[in-house]
């Protein structure tokens, strides 16, 4: 299980509250702003991507904890690809890349929930694109079940209340002072014109907060939040828990933040950040197996401590097998593929992202859904890629 409040990186805000984004971005909200979304094809080439970026230490902030991506190790890989393991399903041995991606409405209807959710996001969406689809990640959790029908970051700010800001909500790039508003209905707006900041919306009623306007500088630079309340804690932009529903950062003695997701509770795990962590179905035997085409997982985690929880990931969806192994480890995967080597997530430089179906490239532009470019940077062992304005 994937947290929800991985941190998408800027210039000058290292931190934005996981899900809404405090101190530089805290709390987004997108408006109705209609785009059609992406197309992307299949490119079927078994080619090493270089990601361009230089790889962050660490995961900074919360993010709605991953309490057990299949088995997976470094950049999301598991199982050594190819046959499926014992107590895998049979699969064939064939060359990465040989096995067509599918054509299917409900495969298109998938890489484009993930990209939009890794684009609208104003931080790193729980997982990159190539987890994403590959797990049929939108689908294995009952609350991220609402991003699995979208196909614009207007839908993407209905379900989660949050979202990256359009160009028509930040209209003066010309400026060189950041910008915070409160709508009459409680939405914050933060348009951060001096910086190569994030610009965010926020629906702070929906999240369960009040829409403020605060100072970040002495220089007439503001931001626009979700006061929960007030803190103690001198430690910005550090994550705190408020109880297990709320998380927040504490700036000058006020709480910005917000309501964690459905079906996650905030936390904080022994060595880890506070965060908003998804909760799943209760299991007694960890480890993963494989069953018509499903990756099913049981892991220990950590929030609520010592709980094992398990997540069904449907590999048919995106026409790959399921591998499972004796030593717990699992993972969707096409033929001859593996994960970790075989291809990795970017951004050319321009608009088109390339990412990764169980070990395969495919590519998808970003033009076609309203954006004008992409971007990519690394977070702990994963690279996410996604649609910028």
């Amino acid at each position: 299980m994937k947290s929800h409040l991985a941190t998408r990186w800027r210039a000058i805000a290292a931190v934005a509250l996981g899900i809404a984004g405090a101190l530089a971005g805290c709390n987004i909200v997108v408006d109705a702003g209609s785009y059609h979304v992406g197309q992307f094809s299949s490119s079927g080439d078994d080619a090493e991507v270089d990601s361009g970026d230089d790889a962050l230490e660490g995961t900074e902030s919360g993010a709605v904890a991953d309490v057990g991506t299949p088995g997976q190790g470094e950049g999301g890989s598991a199982a050594e690809g190819g046959t499926a393991s014992e107590g895998g399903e049979a699969g064939t041995v064939g060359v990465c890349g040989s096995a067509p991606l599918p054509t299917t409405a409900a495969f298109q209807q998938l890489v484009n929930a993930c990209v939009i959710a890794s684009s609208c996001d104003p931080d790193l969406f729980a997982t990159n694109i190539s987890g994403c689809v590959t797990d049929n990640y939108l689908q294995a959790y009952g609350s991220l079940g609402c991003l699995s029908s979208i196909t614009s970051c207007a839908d993407y700010y209905s379900c989660e209340g949050t979202s990256a800001a359009t160009p028509s909500q930040c209209t003066d790039t010309g400026s060189e002072t950041d910008v915070g508003t409160c709508s009459a209905s409680g939405v914050a707006t933060s348009c951060y014109y001096s910086s190569d900041n994030f610009n965010t919306v926020s629906n702070c009623p929906m999240l369960g907060g009040t829409c403020t306007v605060y100072d970040t500088d002495t220089d007439g630079d503001q931001a626009a939040g979700c006061l929960l309340g007030t803190c103690t804690e001198t430690d910005a932009p550090t994550l705190h828990c408020m109880g297990t529903t709320k998380i927040y950062e504490c700036i000058d003695g006020k709480a910005y933040g917000q309501l964690c997701p459905s079906a996650s509770i905030c936390g904080t795990p022994s060595g880890g950040v506070s965060s908003c962590y998804y909760q799943s179905s209760a299991c007694t035997t960890p480890g993963s197996s494989c069953a018509s085409g499903v990756l099913t997982t049981c892991n220990t985690v950590q929030v609520p401590s010592g709980a094992d929880q398990t997540v069904d990931y449907n590999c048919g969806t995106s026409g790959l097998q399921c591998e499972a192994d004796d030593a717990g480890s699992g993972q969707c995967v096409s033929p001859g593929c593996e994960q970790s080597t075989t291809c990795t997530e970017s951004c050319d430089g321009t608009s088109i992202i390339t990412f990764c179906v169980g070990g395969v490239a495919d590519t998808y532009d970003c033009t076609t859904s309203g954006f004008t470019t992409c971007g990519s940077q690394t977070s702990g062992s994963l690279t996410y890629a996604y649609c910028l304005y």
